[in-house]
């Protein structure tokens, strides 16, 4: 299963096949990681650079957790915010994990912004191309709680040679 959380405390989950993706806050993934058995999940923990993500992380083994250090920022020119380097390291990650059948854990400090984002760019990355509409239905329900991170979204429509696309349905529910 994959989790992720981020500022709100919101949480979501994705479904495809046998897989599930959650995300949430910090605080909220801490509790549920903590009822897992940490073998059979995946975890990607989204931080600002310089938070230390050790405690949160210490039990699960290093290949099933990604720990992504960057902040919530909308300008591509801030130093320290999201980058090609970060979505890179997410899918190669993220190619491991296709052929299991565990849940994948996403969070951030809040669980409204660069987790829902990442949890939106997984399903993309997932579906392939022309199925964005379906990777944000998957993603949030018709759940619009969340701003899920513009620009990382916009990082990942490039890198996945979307035309767009992502960004397209992104605006279109969430702004």
């Amino acid at each position: 299963m994959f989790v992720a959380w981020d500022h709100t405390g919101c949480f979501f989950v994705f479904h495809r096949g046998r897989v599930k993706v959650k995300f949430f806050s910090r605080k909220k993934a801490l509790k549920y990681i903590s009822l897992c058995d940490p073998k059979e999940i995946y975890v990607i923990s989204i931080a600002d650079p310089g938070v230390a993500q050790k405690t949160v992380l210490k039990n699960i083994p290093q290949k099933n957790k990604l720990e992504l250090a960057f902040y919530d920022v909308y300008d591509p020119d801030f130093p320290h915010g999201p980058r090609k380097k970060h979505l890179k390291k997410l899918f190669k990650f993220a190619e491991k994990i296709e052929r299991f059948e565990n849940e994948i854990i996403v969070f951030c400090s809040k669980g409204y912004s660069r987790s829902p984002a990442i949890a939106y760019i997984l399903w993309c990355w997932k579906l392939g191309y022309k199925k964005e509409k379906e990777a944000l239905i998957k993603a949030f329900d018709n759940d619009r709680e969340n701003m899920p991170n513009f620009l990382l979204v916009q990082i990942a429509d490039s890198l996945l040679q979307r035309g767009g696309r992502m960004i397209h349905y992104l605006v279109r529910n969430f702004y």
